[in-house]
This record gives structure tokens, C-alpha cells and sequence, in this order.
């Protein structure tokens, strides 16, 4: 296998979750910055899962319709922004059913 191969098949296998996990870590770490929530291990790892998972769905179909990995990638990135989006909605709605949350 050459090397141009190589890179051309990680770039591809890549290109769906990487770009959300690391999107959501800068994410995470902005609105801990600006104070909207406290650091917390557990809640970083969500935050990566549900980016990773909703990246890695929105990436595979748009990999399933035939586009090469920059689209992939762009498609991943805004499905794991939509993926952190809808997390942080439904720990909301839980927080304010439960009354949890001020």
C-alpha cells in the first residue's frame, strides 16, 4: 500500500467523527470560559459522545451519498454541533421537569 493511499483511506475513515470530538471539546471548554457551565468531567464526556455520535451518523450518510472526506468532514462538524445542541436541550428539559434546575 503507498503511502498516498494510506493517507487518502485515514483521512476517509477520519472525516465523520473526528472533527466533531474536536469541535466539541472547544465547545466545551468555551462555555466553561464565558461561565455558562462548571467543569465536570462527566459532562465533557456527553458532550464528546453525543458530537462523536451525531458527527459520525451525519458524516456516514453523507458518505453513503458518494462525497469525497472534505465534505464528510463538514457534514460531521455540523452534525456533531447539531448532535452537542440537542444534549444540552434534553439535559434542560430533564432539569426542568425534575425541578433541578433554578
Amino acid at each position: 500500500m503507498s503511502l498516498k493511499i494510506f493517507i487518502k483511506d485515514a483521512l476517509e475513515f477520519c472525516a465523520p467523527w473526528l472533527p466533531p470530538i474536536i469541535g466539541g471539546a472547544i465547545d466545551y471548554a468555551n462555555e466553561v470560559q464565558r461561565g455558562k457551565k462548571k467543569w465536570n468531567g462527566l459532562g465533557f464526556l456527553i458532550h464528546l459522545a453525543s458530537a462523536a455520535f451525531f458527527g459520525w451518523v451525519i458524516g456516514g450518510i453523507t458518505a453513503g451519498f458518494g462525497y469525497n472526506a472534505n465534505i464528510i468532514a463538514a457534514a460531521g462538524g455540523m452534525g456533531g454541533f447539531f448532535g452537542v445542541r440537542i444534549a444540552d436541550f434534553t439535559v434542560y428539559a430533564i432539569a426542568q421537569r425534575t425541578g433541578t434546575k433554578k
